[in-house]
């Protein structure tokens, strides 16, 4: 997908879909992201860098302000390089506000992420995580 076929993209999912589960419906008819399933959530302040590179379980949560983030472009300014990884999301995660998923992360199913975490390594199935760095507060757990 084209720089400005992904603007235009992100700008009518953003303002012409003010339910967050037609929104996530809408990204899945469009095949905006690698792979999504089904009953997702998606709210509309939701930001998603190289969305080709993103896959997303069934029954996943992505409250206001999250973003996820396949890409490194922090030594462009220098003359390096955009360097991108694919993040995968399992089956029934919820993402809390303002949570940040940078690139190369997978993310187990029956996951919780608290608002305001950054997620920079792998989560495990079954697990609570907060903070950033993200730590894990609970393990086990069931949903």
């Amino acid at each position: 997908m084209n720089s400005l076929k992904k603007i235009a993209t992100s700008y009518y999912l953003k303002y012409f879909f003010t339910n967050s589960y037609k929104r996530a419906e809408e990204i899945k008819r469009m095949k905006y992201l690698k792979s999504q399933g089904e009953e997702c959530y998606i709210a509309g302040s939701v930001g998603f860098a190289e969305p080709d590179k993103i896959s997303i379980g069934n029954r996943v949560w992505l409250t206001v302000g999250v973003k996820v983030i396949a890409h490194d472009a922090s030594d462009v300014p220098f003359g390096g390089k955009v360097i991108s990884s694919p993040v995968v999301i399992g089956n029934k995660v919820f993402v809390g506000t303002n949570a940040i998923i940078l690139k190369g992360v997978t993310i187990g199913d029956n996951v919780i992420i608290g608002a305001g975490a950054v997620v920079a390594k792998d989560i495990p199935s079954n697990s609570i995580v907060i903070g950033n760095p993200i730590r894990i507060i609970k393990r086990k757990v069931r949903t």
